[in-house]
């Protein structure tokens, strides 16, 4: 379907879709390179709560390919970043773990059930944030 496909790293886009097609499921498809440069796009969707699902495919390093420099990033469990912003996060490494992952994921993402289980953080109180 036209417009309905976001190429590109995806940090930015992930809330701006939703905000846009808020009656569509949004998923984001990323790379952890790109989602260590946009991962704090997590914070804005909770802080706003625009419900997204974001898959990462943790290969450990940039592009698909070698040869490239500074290619190794290591693993970082962006899941347990994803739990640190109230969200609900797994670290899957088998394939037959795939689809029910991403069906808690779903559950976990949907309006009525958004922080359900979850130790969300309270909104912020601006007012204490600029006394600091």
């Amino acid at each position: 379907m036209p417009r309905q496909w976001l190429h590109g790293r995806g940090g930015p886009l992930r809330p701006r879709a939703k905000m846009a097609k808020p009656d569509k499921q949004v998923i984001v498809l990323s790379g952890d390179g790109s989602f260590g440069m946009n991962g704090m796009e997590m914070d804005t969707a909770v802080r706003h709560n625009i419900p997204i699902l974001v898959v990462v495919s943790n290969n450990g390093g940039w592009a698909a390919t070698g040869g490239m420099a500074g290619r190794d990033l290591g693993f970082t469990r962006y899941d347990k970043l994803s739990e640190v912003f109230g969200c609900h996060g797994e670290y899957v490494e088998k394939p037959d773990e795939i689809r029910p992952a991403l069906e808690r994921a779903n559950a976990a993402v949907q309006p009525a059930s958004r922080h359900a289980g979850t130790a969300a953080r309270p909104p912020l109180d601006r007012s204490m944030e600029l006394q600091r």
